[in-house]
This record gives structure tokens, sequence and C-alpha cells, in this order.
């Protein structure tokens, strides 16, 4: 899976669990501030990312309330290099 591939994974999810078109789906936009997600969206997104890309996010690396596209889509490139590494 390519980096651009994991970005629109990421993006689609977001758009889908937040229900923001997916121009406002910039790499700067934070979650929280910018596109209107809480906790428990952040949560279920992640979830829902784990689920369609068969990896495990450890809750300690959970995104926070500034964190933006751009950070959650590290987090899932960093959970694939991790998965890819292990098999």
């Amino acid at each position: 899976m390519t980096v651009k591939t994991i970005a629109q994974q990421v993006r689609e999810t977001l758009a889908d669990a937040l229900g923001v078109d997916m121009a406002r789906l910039t790499d700067e936009a934070q979650l929280v501030r910018d596109l209107g997600a809480d906790s428990m969206d952040t949560i279920e997104v992640v979830m829902d990312l784990e689920n369609a890309l068969d990896i495990v996010i450890d809750d300690t690396d959970l995104p926070g309330d500034s964190a933006t596209v751009a950070d959650l889509i590290r987090l899932i490139e960093q959970a694939k290099e991790k998965q890819h590494a292990a098999d």
C-alpha cells in the first residue's frame, strides 16, 4: 500500500465518519478545531482504519486534540511499517 493510498483511505474514512466534504480534509486541518471531531470520533476513525488496513494502533499513540489530518496519516503509515516489519 502506497503513501498516497493510505492518505486517500484516511481522508475517505474521516469524510464518512465526520460527514465532512473531502475538500476540507487538507493536511493542515485539525481534527477537532477544523473538522468538528471529538475524542470518540477520533477513536472510531482509528478503529475503522485499523480494521480496514489490518493494523494495530497503540492507545498511547492516539491523536490528541490538536492533531491534523497529516498527523493521522503519519500515524497510519507508521503502523503499516511496523506491521510490515513484523511480517
